[in-house]
């Protein structure tokens, strides 16, 4: 009889076991389905109006929302914020981004973007045995000197100088610099609204800086700046300039080059002023 009631007894304690674990697995089970259905719910659901953009100026609204994957209804558990911030990055116009999803429907993001200062005429040789010819590109680049995007047909390039440079010449670092340079050139240049305005600079390894003035009556001045100048003695350059094409429009006639130089005997900027057009003899000092 004791026997018997061991052997019932571990029975039901095993049944016991056996059915608090099924409503157990159960339980978690249909919770689980429960949470994914949820997660699928109209509730959390995020559409394209309930997500705030701020920063956008060269993309619009709806390219950012393609970018990131949003243009579409999407539940808020399936998004993953630095996934987004890397689609944004990747479009090339922007500098940084920040996505923060806000419970239960709606994301924020936060992008900066870069300000195009110059179109760079990148010129490299073709790196095809069989092409020996140079190939070249437009890209946009900041006034810090990053070239962060080429420029594709219909994006607007016409308000902004060009830059000249060949690839193979310089190194990545030293494109930089020059970049920076030839932009505080043009911004030193034509910040004054002189009659004359930079519409392409050039950097060659031998001349330095040189740039193509676009004067009235669409008549082109060259300007040669050499190598080493700063912001300040640009300025003076300007000044100087100025002064001789206030007395060149006056009689209605423009000179086809100005080469500005430095002197070592007086540590000053001088400017020759050639003939009027080009391919003229580098004559008077002024």
């Amino acid at each position: 009889m004791e026997k018997f009631k061991k052997i019932a007894s571990t029975l039901f304690y095993s049944f016991v076991l056996y059915f608090l674990t099924f409503i157990f697995v159960a339980f978690f089970a249909l919770s689980a389905q429960v949470l994914r259905e949820w997660k699928q719910s109209e509730m959390v659901k995020v559409s394209d109006d309930r997500v705030e953009i701020s920063g956008n100026n060269m993309l619009s609204r709806k390219e950012v929302l393609l970018i990131s994957g949003l243009e579409n209804e999407k539940s808020w558990f399936d998004l993953d914020e630095r996934r987004m911030e890397a689609y944004l990055l990747s479009s090339g116009w922007v500098k940084r981004a920040f996505v923060t999803k806000l419970f239960p429907d709606s994301v924020n993001i936060v992008i900066e973007e870069f300000v195009p200062a110059i179109v760079v005429n990148s010129r490299r040789s073709s790196l095809s045995p069989n092409e020996k010819k140079d190939v070249s590109t437009l890209w946009f680049a900041d006034s810090e000197g990053i070239v962060f995007k080429r420029t594709f047909p219909g994006e607007t390039t016409a308000a902004l100088p060009f830059f000249h440079i060949d690839n193979d010449a310089v190194s990545e670092k030293l494109r930089g610099e020059k970049i920076v340079t030839a932009v505080m050139i043009s911004k030193a240049w034509n910040d004054q609204r002189s009659m004359c305005s930079i519409k392409s600079i050039k950097f060659d390894m031998s001349s330095g800086f040189s740039a193509d003035c676009e004067a009235p009556d669409s008549m082109t001045t060259y300007l040669a700046f050499g190598n080493e100048f700063s912001n300040n003695e640009i300025s003076a350059m300007k000044e100087m300039f100025s002064n001789i094409s206030g007395k060149l429009s006056s009689e209605n006639k423009w000179a086809g080059e100005y080469i500005f130089e430095k002197t070592e005997k007086d540590k000053k900027i001088r400017v020759i002023v050639g003939k009027v057009f080009k391919n003229v003899n580098r004559g008077s000092n002024a």
